[in-house]
């Protein structure tokens, strides 16, 4: 008995899911057995009993002829053509996979309420909770919006990230439906906290990272990149530096200007703007348009109207 795992081509039987499950092929080429990672033990299909329940969640189910249960042959793999064919980075599945373990059945509320973000921004993100470390975690998608790696947060507010990962974008599961502009800002908990007020945006991994993700991603679309108010005693501020840079990046490639901005004076990010009882969708979007500044194609930077 050979296992596999479930694609596009064989979606498993009990849950009808293409990813994450798996079966088993016997050597007259028949499935003999799904290894489902979604279903309840205590909802058995027709046709199947359990065979056993797997330390990580999975449930093995095997046929029953008592049960009516029929094998079938896995369809030819050579005459059955992808519905949807992986690009060549498609990165490991385990990224995806744990992504989905630690998100499932995760209660959200207690993050959301010390984050001051809705339990539904942090859904959108598929925020989850590792028991083992305990630890909360943020996936990153890459430019095909497939999990690439997963940050890790602790309860104290530590991040790190999980060896072997690979830094992309935090961006909530619907992004292509969700309508523009696109707010990029630094981080997960500035995501959740936009999402939470119903404006759409996506996290940068730092300062001036996740170009290389955000070109392909976000090409065609309407994008403002928010900064913090972050200056050091030594006159740094990368949070302004990075969302400048980043804006003349993605203008230079796209051939169109892409707005700037920083967020309202006296706080910090967009998070510590959005707990505040002043904050509203209006108000931040008003805030844009009056205060942004705009990084040209060619390099230039146009100061804000209001200036």
């Amino acid at each position: 008995m050979a296992w596999k795992r479930c694609s596009a081509t064989v979606a498993c039987e009990i849950c009808k899911s293409d990813h994450w499950c798996g079966y088993a092929v016997e050597e007259d080429g028949t499935i003999g057995a799904w290894r489902c990672m979604r279903s309840n033990p205590f909802n058995v299909p027709d046709g199947y009993s359990i065979l056993k329940v797997c330390d990580d969640g999975g449930i093995v189910y095997t046929l029953d002829a008592g049960r009516n249960g029929r094998r079938t042959k896995p369809p030819d793999r050579t005459r059955v053509p992808l519905a949807d064919p992986s690009p060549p980075d498609y990165p490991d599945t385990k990224w995806r996979y744990m992504a989905e373990r630690f998100h499932r059945d995760v209660n959200l509320s207690k993050l959301a309420t010390s984050l001051h973000v809705r339990v539904q921004a942090l859904e959108m993100l598929r925020t989850g909770w590792d028991p083992q470390e305990k630890v909360w975690t943020f996936p990153h998608r890459n430019s095909f919006m497939r999990i690439c790696g997963i940050a890790i947060r602790t309860p104290r507010g530590k991040k790190v990230f999980y060896a072997g990962g690979n830094a992309g974008v935090i961006a909530p599961y619907n992004l292509h439906r969700l309508p523009d502009p696109v707010y990029l800002v630094e981080g997960p908990t500035d995501t959740a906290a936009l999402l939470s007020y119903d404006l759409t945006a996506v996290g940068r991994p730092s300062n001036m990272g996740g170009t290389k993700v955000i070109l392909p991603l976000l090409q065609g679309r309407r994008v403002v990149v928010v900064g913090e108010n972050d200056r050091k005693k030594d006159g740094m501020w990368p949070g302004y530096s990075g969302a400048r840079n980043t804006a003349l990046k993605l203008a230079k490639e796209w051939g169109v200007p892409v707005p700037f901005v920083m967020p309202n004076t006296g706080v910090k990010d967009v998070r510590d703007w959005g707990r505040r009882k002043t904050f509203s969708k209006g108000l931040f979007e008003w805030h844009v348009r009056r205060f942004a500044e705009v990084a040209n194609p060619d390099g230039t930077v146009t100061p804000p109207s209001s200036s």
